[in-house]
């Protein structure tokens, strides 16, 4: 660098495009453009937080908020979240109220990190190219449909832009070097997978390396981030209450392991190619940024060290499409600069513009498609049909105001629970007794209707599923409550139940329970244990949990609840 000035940073990356100012064709209408594509893309995934498809991931974070306000979390790794949206479980909202609420704040977090993408490509092009670089974050593959939905990925990404920002781009002043320390290690308390941005934090101590002291003071940054990282850390454990440091280690190696140690080269290649199809425009500037000639070689390795978090997919199992929002902003730095290095090229600049303007526009419509309202008809149900919390299974959370009972049913989940070998769901419902199922899992479909494919390879344990089969009766949709259909005849018949509580009868004429006369339509207290039951010869009788209303009083909840990552 010619300065050790930051803001002589652009004057010192204009040589990297090979090319002056005095060179540069772009003007006003290039600006307008790229500023009306920005506010374009946003105003479209504002309207996408409150129609698009609510992801299982999405209500399993949520669930984690509900945990810890509720004293029941116990995961003292990747949950730091939940301190940051306690106001959720004051909103007085269902699960979809509070799921767009918070999105609205990873939206605020998606367009921040744009932000930051223009403030870093800051130091080494011009405004209106670090803006390319900004709007090729939002165009890039899957950043409209997954940018601003309720996970890890939008914090920790912005966390870590702010991070490399500041150690980029900006004056290293103590309080700047203590927050870009605090802010990285936010970003690990949050996921772990920050670990993969390393790369880009080499970055800086390349880029300012004539700077003088500004090496010591990104070490420092360093330092505080792993002093802070510690102390947030034993905070967080502490109001965990029987979380341990064992227990961290495990999930630390078990997340290791499974992410990236078990799978082969490319894991998810189909992701991959898809977003290398929907990011042409980004990735065409990215290409040009290294197809500059007579580069000092310097600034060449720091735009490698900028593009290689990216690497990443070829090892990280966890490379779906909610993924790459979170890797590709540094990617999106180096995309200015080759942005800029088209510059004076301007019917080329143009067409890759318009590649990018294209690519968000078609995944809009793309995600549009995918809507909620399947989502909103079936919560709304289960609160009317139990108004006070109940245990529940599911996949993933979806009642995050209710205790779930079992384990998360993701991949991941369902081969731990496979590799254990034991089935679990006898105990579960004797222990917690849980009147509602939402068959919002191909596993549990499977296990109460037999349909999809042979569950001895990917699903639950015949025993479990099983289990399932005789202890709940379908309501509406994937709504699944606790029942019974019986043959009974006039000899007492000894009748065994997991789930105590009360049953609504439905029979041909009386039926006789633990000696109590009931007609059809009475409701019925079952116990844990044996039943005694009889009624005239030949009698069906049907027990299902007794809810506030019955199925009649409730809109149909046929559909899919979840989609995939879009119908293609």
């Amino acid at each position: 660098m010619s300065s050790s000035r930051p803001d002589a940073m652009p004057s010192a990356g204009a040589g990297m495009a090979g090319h002056g100012a005095g060179r540069e064709r772009s003007g006003p209408l290039l600006d307008r453009f790229v500023a009306a594509a920005i506010l374009l893309v946003l105003a479209g995934m504002l309207w996408l937080v409150f129609v698009h498809n609510v992801n299982w991931d999405e209500f399993y974070y949520l669930q984690q908020v509900h945990e810890h306000a509720n004293g029941t979390l116990a995961r003292p790794l990747q949950t730091f979240h939940v301190h940051f949206f306690q106001w959720l479980t004051r909103l007085p909202f269902d699960e979809m109220g509070q799921v767009i609420a918070v999105r609205l704040v990873m939206l605020a977090l998606f367009a921040g990190t744009a932000a930051l993408i223009w403030r870093t490509a800051r130091a080494m092009v011009e405004a209106r190219f670090a803006a390319i670089g900004a709007l090729c974050f939002l165009g890039a593959g899957f950043a409209v449909g997954h940018g601003a939905s309720f996970r890890a990925d939008p914090i920790v990404a912005f966390l870590l832009m702010v991070s490399l920002c500041i150690l980029f781009a900006l004056r290293l002043t103590p309080l700047r070097l203590a927050l870009a320390g605090l802010a990285g290690a936010l970003a690990f308390m949050v996921s772990i997978k920050a670990v993969l941005f390393a790369p880009a934090f080499l970055a800086p101590v390349l880029w300012r390396r004539d700077e003088p002291g500004a090496l010591v003071r990104v070490g420092l940054a360093g330092v505080s981030a792993a002093a802070f990282t510690v102390v947030l850390y034993l905070w967080h454990k502490a109001q965990l209450g029987d979380a341990g440091v064992a227990q961290t280690v495990e999930i630390a190696g078990s997340a290791w392991s499974r992410a990236i140690l078990s799978g082969p080269l490319l894991p998810r290649g189909n992701e991959v190619l898809l977003w290398a199809l929907l990011s042409v425009g980004p990735v065409a500037f990215i290409l040009a940024a290294f197809a500059v000639r007579g580069r000092p070689l310097r600034q060449t390795v720091t735009l490698l060290l900028l593009v290689l978090p990216f690497a990443s997919v070829l090892f990280y199992r966890n490379a779906f499409p909610y993924f790459f929002p979170f890797i590709v902003p540094p990617l999106m730095v180096a995309a200015a600069v080759g942005a800029r290095a088209l510059g004076r090229r301007p019917a080329m600049l143009a067409r890759v513009l318009f590649l990018v303007a294209a690519s968000a526009v078609l995944q809009f419509g793309l995600s549009v498609r995918e809507g909620n309202a399947v989502q909103y008809r079936l919560i709304a149900a289960v609160h009317k049909l139990f108004p006070e919390p109940v245990a529940y299974i599911d996949r993933n959370g979806m009642i995050s105001q209710f205790p779930k009972v079992g384990f998360f049913m993701s991949s991941w989940g369902i081969a731990n629970y496979r590799r254990d070998g034991l089935p679990i769901f006898e105990d579960i419902l004797r222990e917690h007794r849980p009147p509602l199922l939402i068959a919002n899992a191909p596993a549990l479909d499977n296990a109460l209707t037999g349909n999809g494919d042979d569950a001895s390879c990917c699903g639950l344990f015949l025993e479990d599923r099983e289990v399932l089969r005789d202890n709940y009766l379908h309501h509406s949709g994937a709504v699944w409550l606790a029942g019974r259909v019986l043959e009974l005849d006039s000899s007492p018949r000894d009748v065994g139940f997991l789930i105590e509580g009360p049953y609504r009868i439905e029979a041909e004429g009386t039926v006789t329970i633990n000696g109590i006369l009931h007609a059809s339509g009475e409701v019925a207290q079952i116990r844990q244990g044996l039943n005694v039951m009889s009624a005239e010869q030949g009698t069906a009788l049907r027990l299902l949990w007794a809810t506030e209303r019955d199925a009649g009083e409730l809109r149909a909840l046929e559909g899919p609840i979840y989609y995939g990552f879009w119908r293609l």
